[in-house]
């Protein structure tokens, strides 16, 4: 199965260095990105689990900490 959406959202993310606090991962995401919460949160992240680690990017263990704080 592919996973068009999870994939799009973690290179998208990759690509904005060093982001470090929940917070401005959310304002990232909801203000600058315009994304909506309830999509993000409908996403596999049994997916996105598994391909964080394959980048190696801080920002993205910033988006599996905001995710866990919900």
């Amino acid at each position: 199965m592919l996973f068009f959406k999870e994939k799009a959202l973690l290179d998208t993310l990759y690509k904005i260095r060093s982001v470090t606090s929940r917070k401005n991962l959310q304002e990232l995401l909801f203000d600058d990105l315009r994304l909506e919460e309830e999509a993000i949160m409908q996403l596999d992240w049994n997916v996105i689990q598994s391909l964080v680690p394959l980048y190696h990017s801080t920002t993205l263990n910033t988006l599996l900490r905001w995710r866990d704080a919900k």
